[in-house]
């Protein structure tokens, strides 16, 4: 039997999957995150799943064909700002790009918006004489001198990781190239990360952004993967584990470490692999146009996916600093389970974004924790029992969420406890109403023509309300929704992606350079999939570029169905198309201005899914475990309410509500006049007569 094992570090709990290659079968382990020492949590993990598996470590990670990882040491470095010692060596006169950034605020309006604070000190950022003009033309020669006085500083105040980000380098790296090389030479121990390798495209701030983030955080990635690789092998695995990227593909180590900013904000972007794979059931992989929504313990994450595939962007930020990576387009708010709700200083309710996460966690986990959290209103509520919650392997405490709700919301605001706990869900629910209106309304697309798959482990609970507020008729809960992007992460596509600027305009576009750019792209991909010891068979492509119409400031990344041209008018027809998608109109006859030309090559990855066969008995009152008092809607209304086991549940049950599924790891609440149909792979639910 081979194995596939995604490893997915949350807030709260790290989410471990393990599915049969053979039989597609799969399996949610959780144990509780250890922020001091992530890599602690995943053996803690590990451990779970050999007791309930009956094996040893050995044993279960030398059957393993694939382990894929999403790990947030990077983004974790960003955040707490604990990253090493960083010097940045930038083109002379431009030392001070990361604090004039792209001369704009996010919010014009806020007044007392923070600016982002660089990760460099301005001491260590030096200018370096020399000059690459925009056509890739050298003005003037590279300042050696400039650099040996840098690498004379940079010893005296012990930098452990540097970045170079000249002008013009995304057209001629040459510069970068020779800068590295006399910094090997006299500082061989640092590693150095170049712009022009980790964002070969237009804008200063940005290119110079992403190579300082790579810089800061590649130490404590590099650390912390080799951690990883070496308990793996000495555990027997015998391949190249793999890392998820935020383009929501997966990539052996070596290949991250070469940009290590593309592990930031990683771990959600596997959840669109997830909802493809359990869409497939029910859709041909070209129709399946969906909204993926993740509720975890810290966050509700929501990404867009049409005609099979996620949505992307190059406006992913963390902390304020832009990655310029193509990255999954995912909003993600602070509405997790372990959200705390509290009242604000104008005397209001209100939800997140702080969380209690796995220390000390929600105040029903008895681990110390005293606010109230979303997990301790669905305790109240009745959504989620304290004997059942992750198949009885962790009891809450009732009363903990009861005392917390009503000292901290219902004492205050005069409400009872129950109706406190249901203000806390509807805030919840109505900040994520607004992440999925963000991902579709605000991206031209009407949420009523999708589905909408929820996972996470609560997300099933919340999915009812979301589906009926934003007029979505049907969504599917996958039976591993509390490992929902860890089983994404055992699906995911390997994917290598490319980037090369060629500034063009419609008018005078060489077709010959376009199908010649894309073709050494796709050479090089082949390459190094190859390198990587990662088979091409296979393989398929997907092409974009980014243009714009003349004088527009943005420019739309642009899918594309191919990657060789003939005729100009075929090649912009792409754009016209996606530009009149999102913004319900086009410009034919102006001119288009093209920027960057992208690959991205995909060595599909996803299990065979079984075809259903539905059981001609529809009655599932066997799997019925017991019933209980459950508050629904607005009003709160107390109803008597059937309690199944999910693991009872066969394809072909149709659950009617008012009625709660528990599973092993998650669960679904299915509200009066909604129903749900059991499928091998997830639940198929239905609002109204639908």
């Amino acid at each position: 039997m081979s194995l596939r094992i995604g490893i997915d570090i949350g807030g709260t709990f790290t989410d471990i999957t393990v599915a049969d290659e053979t039989t597609g079968d799969v399996q949610v382990y959780k144990s509780l995150s250890v922020p001091s020492d992530p890599l602690k949590g995943i053996t803690n993990g590990i451990a779970v799943v050999c007791q309930e598996m009956g094996i040893d470590e050995d044993a279960l990670i030398s059957r393993c064909a694939r382990i894929v990882h999403g790990n947030t040491i990077g983004t974790n470095a960003i955040i707490q700002r604990n990253g090493p010692v960083t010097g940045l060596l930038g083109t002379k006169g431009f030392r001070d790009v990361l604090e004039f950034m792209d001369g704009t605020k996010p919010d014009p309006f806020d007044l007392r918006m923070e600016r982002p604070q660089p990760l460099v000190p301005r001491y260590l950022r030096l200018g370096i004489g020399g000059r690459i003009d925009y056509s890739g033309k050298e003005v003037d020669t590279l300042a050696e001198a400039d650099i040996l006085g840098a690498i004379e500083l940079f010893k005296k105040e012990n930098v452990e990781s540097i970045a170079v980000a000249y002008l013009w380098s995304q057209v001629n790296p040459i510069h970068e190239q020779k800068t590295r090389e006399l910094l090997g030479l006299h500082l061989p121990d640092v590693p150095v990360l170049l712009s022009s390798d980790v964002l070969p495209q237009l804008r200063e701030w940005d290119r110079t952004s992403a190579s300082v983030l790579c810089a800061y955080t590649y130490p404590a990635v590099a650390g912390y993967l080799d951690r990883f690789r070496k308990y793996l092998v000495e555990h027997g695995f015998k391949s190249e584990p793999l890392i998820i990227q935020c383009n929501g593909g997966s990539a052996p180590i070596e290949h991250i470490l070469k940009i290590p900013s593309k592990s930031i904000g990683s771990g959600p972007a596997a959840a669109p692999a997830a909802a493809v794979q359990v869409a497939s059931e029910f859709f041909s992989r070209d129709d399946i146009n969906a909204i993926s929504v993740d509720m975890g313990g810290t966050s509700f994450d929501v990404g867009l996916i049409r005609n099979g595939l996620p949505t992307f962007t190059r406006d992913l930020r963390i902390a304020g600093m832009p990655l310029g990576s193509l990255a999954t387009d995912i909003i993600s708010v602070g509405a997790g389970g372990g959200s705390i709700a509290f009242i604000d200083p104008g005397g209001a309710l209100a939800v997140g974004p702080r969380s209690a996460g796995a220390e000390p966690g929600p105040a029903c986990y008895g681990l110390g924790g005293v606010d109230p959290t979303v997990t301790d209103a669905f305790v109240v509520l009745g959504y989620v029992h304290p004997d059942t919650f992750l198949g009885g392997r962790f009891s809450l405490d009732h009363s903990k969420a009861l005392q917390a709700i009503e000292k901290n919301i219902a004492n205050p605001l005069g409400l009872s406890v129950i109706d406190a706990a249901a203000g806390i869900i509807r805030l919840a629910n109505f900040k994520m109403v607004k992440a999925i209106e963000s991902v579709s309304v605000e991206r031209g697309v009407d949420p009523r023509g999708t589905i909408l798959v929820a996972g996470g482990g609560a997300g099933g609970i919340v999915v009812g309300a979301l589906a009926e507020e934003v007029g979505i008729d049907r969504a599917i809960i996958p039976r591993v929704a509390g490992g929902y992007s860890a089983y994404g992460m055992t699906v995911v596509d390997v994917t290598f992606d490319y980037t090369r600027t060629h500034a063009a305009d419609s008018d005078k576009i060489s077709l010959d350079e376009v199908n010649s750019l894309f073709s050494e792209l796709e050479t090089q991909a082949l390459s190094d999939l190859n390198l990587s010891g990662i088979s091409t068979e296979g393989v398929r492509f997907q092409w974009f570029y980014d243009a714009a119409y003349w004088g527009q400031a943005h420019e739309l990344i642009v899918p594309l169905s191919k990657g060789r041209f003939s005729d100009i008018n075929d090649l912009r027809s792409f754009f016209d198309a996606e530009h009149e998608r999102i913004y319900t109109f086009k410009m034919p006859d102006d001119k288009v201005n093209f920027f960057h030309w992208r690959l991205n090559a995909i060595v599909e990855s996803g299990i065979d899914v079984e075809e259903t066969v539905a059981l001609a008995q529809t009655d599932a009152s066997e799997a019925m475990r017991e019933q209980r008092a459950v508050y629904f809607g607005v009003e709160t209304t107390k109803q008597n309410t059937a309690i199944y086991d999910g693991t009872k549940l066969l394809p072909g049950h149709i659950v009617k509500g008012p009625a709660v599924i528990e599973e092993l790891t998650s669960g679904i609440v299915i509200a009066p006049g909604h129903r749900v149909m059991v499928n091998r792979t997830g639940y198929d639910y239905r609002l109204g007569k639908n």
